[in-house]
């Protein structure tokens, strides 16, 4: 049974949640639909009455904020216990009404589905948010590259295009457009270190809801197809006081490395085979900033591609929302 007390705290987050959730979901379902290709991160306002924020960073089909609300449709994965269940508050602790989701992805072919997810969370209660963006460390426009070609199980084509990513050069760009089965399009990518700095570290963070509520917390899930260097490169950065300690803990998979072999493997010609330098630059900067007394980002080495096409279940609840 609840105190009045406790009541209280409650009523006061909600109303001052749904004060937050107004300003950050906009009286429509995307505040960009009508300039799809134009992202204004100054139209985006701080992320204030977020206590608790999920960064799902190469959302794809944007499994990972089902996994953070709905758990309980998704026995077989882990990033729940990992992540959600260790820095965030309980499930069913008001169904996580204080945790916020923003995710980042570019790929036109999942706009319908996050917009349907971002609305049946919406009619929840729940903030959540998808900018149709990739991340860089700048902002701007960029070639992103869709094979189209059926090689199988493990197939881009037969996995949502789970290696939808960035063109990795001028002279990929010019061969792979050649490719009828390879769709090339410019789409557009914002500065994630700018959004972390603008929305994210100075916005305002609401008292507790429950007294065993753990400290706030701010999780990002890193999947960009290589663009991780980058990106991790400039949150990295002295320019930026290091912004990467911002982030309370950070799952990353890095491409064109396999954690077990510690090889890379299956890295194209070009500019990518220095991608392993990268990595091991990545890793060495990660390592100084964490070793310093006041940074406490928890790093961990994670793909997480359990329920990559979603299931029976979670389709089925999903695709009785309409957009709106």
């Amino acid at each position: 049974v609840e105190t009045t007390t406790s009541l209280v705290k409650h009523l006061m987050m909600f109303s001052f949640l749904s004060a937050a959730l107004l300003a950050l979901m906009g009286a429509d379902a995307h505040p960009y639909e009508s300039r799809p290709d134009t992202v204004m991160l100054d139209n985006f306002p701080p992320m204030d009455g977020c206590r608790y924020i999920f960064l799902d960073v190469g959302s794809n089909i944007g499994i990972h904020a089902r996994f953070l609300y709905e758990p309980d449709l998704y026995p077989k994965q882990q990033y729940s216990t990992l992540f959600f269940d260790k820095y965030f508050p309980k499930h069913n602790r008001i169904n996580r009404r204080d945790v916020c989701v923003v995710g980042f992805e570019p790929n036109p072919k999942h706009r319908n589905r996050l917009q349907r997810l971002q609305s049946y969370y919406k009619n929840m209660g729940l903030q959540v948010y998808w900018f149709f963006a990739g991340v860089g460390n700048a902002n701007g426009k960029k070639s992103f590259l869709r094979d189209n070609r059926d090689k199988g199980a493990n197939s881009n084509a037969n996995n949502n295009d789970w290696g939808f990513r960035a063109v990795v050069s001028g002279n990929e760009k010019s061969t792979t457009t050649a490719d009828s089965n390879i769709d090339v399009e410019e789409l557009t990518i914002i500065r994630f270190a700018e959004f972390i700095h603008d929305k994210v570290i100075n916005r305002k963070i609401p008292e507790k809801m429950d007294d065993a509520d753990p400290p706030p917390a701010v999780i990002a899930k890193m999947d960009i197809e290589n663009e991780e260097y980058s990106v991790l490169s400039d949150l990295l950065s002295d320019d930026l006081n290091n912004l990467f300690c911002a982030l309370t803990a950070i799952s990353i998979e890095y491409h064109y490395y396999h954690p077990q072999s510690k090889k890379v493997i299956n890295v194209p010609k070009g500019p990518a085979q220095g991608h392993f330098k990268d990595l091991v630059e990545i890793k060495r900067l990660i390592a100084q900033a964490t070793q310093q007394p006041d940074c406490r980002t928890t790093v961990v080495q994670y793909d997480s591609e359990d329920y990559r096409l979603d299931h029976a279940e979670g389709l089925m609840k999903l695709n009785h929302t309409s957009l709106g």
